[in-house]
């Protein structure tokens, strides 16, 4: 999480916790956006293994985050 401390500094206005909610939003936010284009173009062939390989990242920084309260 290299970017973390980065996105604290650009925050420092904001509480601990507010910035860790908001770097963790911004990120998962973004991966959504990725699968779901990936979805658009690869139609079809989007499958189980994808939306599986979704859902092992968000809860891994979801337990990630969690860590860090």
């Amino acid at each position: 999480m290299g970017f973390l401390g980065a996105f604290q500094s650009n925050h420092a206005d904001q509480t601990k916790n507010d910035a860790l909610t908001g770097f963790f939003d911004l990120a998962k936010d973004a991966i959504a956006k990725g699968f779901d284009q990936a979805k658009n173009i690869l139609g079809a062939l989007y499958g189980e293994k994808a939306e599986s390989t979704y859902d092992i990242v968000t809860k891994a920084l979801d337990d990630k985050k969690a860590g860090l309260d």
